[in-house]
Formats: C-alpha cells, sequence, structure tokens
C-alpha cells in the first residue's frame, strides 16, 4: 500500500475519482425530527455535491455456501509480531437467515455463551476471552465460539470442539423452569425500547444496508421465541451445531501469537490465506 501511495499521481487520483462517482450509490436513513420533505432534500443535496450518475443495478454481496459435514481451517501468523496471545474462531454456518433461525441461534447463544465462559475460562483456565455468539452476515446464520488465549491454537481448537460435544448434555439436563427463564429473559431485552436515538438509528440503518427493510424484526423473532421448546432446541444443534452433525458445515479460523509460533513451523508468512480442508 505504501508503495502504491508512493507512486501515486495526481492524473491517477482524478480517473479514479471519475470511476468511483460513476459507480457511487448512496443509502442512508433519516431519524428524528424531520419530516418526508426534509430527509429527500438532504438526499438531493448529497447527490448534487457528489455530481453523483444515476445509480445502476445495486450488486448482491454474496456468501459461499459450504458444504454439509464440511471441516475448513484457516492458519496465520499474528499481524503483530510481540503479540504473544492466540486466538481461534470456530464459525458454525447454519443457512439463509430467517425469524425462526435467527430467534432459534439467539436462544442457543444466550445459554451457551455463559456455559462456554464456565468451562473454558473459568474452569479450563483457557484464556481470558471467550465467547459464544450470533454470526449473521448477508442473509446467512451461524454461530462463532472464539477464544484468546496463550496455548496453542490447534489446542484451543480442539477444548471448543470438547465444549461443543458436551454442551448437548447439559442442554439436555437443563430444568424446564431454567429453559423457559431463558426465553422470558431474551423477549424481555427484545422489549427493551433503545434508551438513545443513536441505537435506534444503528439498528434500522442494518435494515437498509442490508436491503431486507424489516422494521419489526425484534417483534417478529418474540413471536418465534415463543414457539421454541427445549426438545426443538436440542434438535437444532443435533443437526448444525454439534460435532458430526449432519448438516454441520465449520471453518477455524485461527491466529499464531509469539508464544506459540516455535511450535506451528507450517505457519509462515507464505502460508498465509490458504485454507485446509479437514473433511
Amino acid at each position: 500500500r505504501l508503495a502504491a501511495v508512493q507512486q501515486a499521481t495526481r492524473e491517477h487520483l482524478e480517473g479514479f475519482k471519475q470511476r468511483f462517482l460513476a459507480s457511487l450509490l448512496v443509502e442512508g436513513l433519516v431519524i428524528g425530527n424531520l419530516d418526508q420533505a426534509a430527509a429527500v432534500k438532504i438526499f438531493s443535496s448529497v447527490e448534487q455535491r457528489l455530481r453523483m450518475s444515476p445509480a445502476g443495478p445495486i450488486p448482491k454481496v454474496t456468501i459461499a455456501r459450504l458444504a454439509e459435514g464440511s471441516r475448513v481451517r484457516h492458519v496465520q501468523l499474528s499481524p503483530d509480531p510481540d503479540h504473544v496471545d492466540s486466538a481461534v474462531v470456530v464459525y458454525l454456518q447454519v443457512g439463509e437467515q430467517s425469524h425462526q433461525v435467527d430467534a432459534t441461534l439467539d436462544l442457543l447463544c444466550q445459554i451457551m455463551d455463559k456455559e462456554a465462559y464456565t468451562q473454558l475460562r473459568t474452569k479450563e483456565q483457557l484464556g481470558y476471552i471467550v465467547c459464544a455468539e450470533v454470526h449473521a452476515r448477508c442473509g446467512v446464520s451461524g454461530v462463532r465460539v472464539a477464544v484468546q488465549s496463550v496455548k496453542s491454537p490447534y489446542d484451543i481448537e480442539a477444548r471448543i470442539e470438547s465444549f461443543l460435544s458436551s454442551f448437548r448434555a447439559f442442554l439436555v439436563s437443563l430444568p424446564p423452569e431454567e429453559f423457559q427463564d431463558h426465553i422470558a429473559s431474551l423477549v424481555n431485552k427484545k422489549l427493551e425500547p433503545e434508551k438513545q436515538l443513536e441505537a435506534k438509528a444503528s439498528r434500522l440503518f442494518t435494515e437498509v444496508v442490508a436491503h431486507h427493510w424489516v422494521w419489526d424484526r425484534k417483534a417478529r423473532q418474540i413471536a418465534e421465541l415463543r414457539n421454541i421448546t427445549q426438545g426443538s432446541l436440542i434438535e437444532f444443534y443435533d443437526t448444525f451445531i454439534a460435532p458430526g452433525a449432519p448438516k454441520r458445515r465449520a471453518i477455524s479460523s485461527m491466529i499464531v501469537g509469539k508464544e506459540v509460533v516455535e511450535s506451528c513451523p507450517e505457519v509462515t508468512p507464505e502460508s498465509e490465506g490458504r485454507v485446509k480442508v479437514l473433511s
């Protein structure tokens, strides 16, 4: 990048500006004490100042669909050679977003996140940062379990997989009243109104950027949450998340830190960007 900047000329910059503006699409959200006419005026002013060309078709951002039963690993050195910690994210791709899928993942991760922290952080002392959370991008939903630790990323990955194997038993043994408490807690979180206009604007703008425009998404997810049973959540886990699940699609992304770099001689600057298909 530095070399490209050093070689740049005014002519190159002018050419880039013309190409950039010709392909530019402005999207936005106006929220607060403004009416429709004022909002339209703001956007018209932006378009005029940028001298934008008429917008063409909006390209759709897509995510590759992993094959069912696949397991892929990507490993690279830390961008900071002095950073001692390694990090691992195990991403489990579920599939196309829907209110039912998103509600199920929200509930699953609310239960799983606390148990992952208890097992991997508190009991096993694996790393200071441990989390399990919903990962939804470009209309595709999934789960990611992340751990940052001084231990080998291969050991971290093995412990994450071991936790995912044992977590099923935790779901099965969860008392029904605790399961219902989790649902009630999640419903209450979704019913809680944003305390700041910025938070509301951020939530609604996510709908704009994704071109979904589902303004009542929380209400639809709450309706789905109330239909989830403990049995249906376990069935979902057995289908998409548990090791060996028939529709499991997993990617492990690893960053190798200074503390263990000597024990990972196969990871070099030249190997960056390569992936290994494990199954």
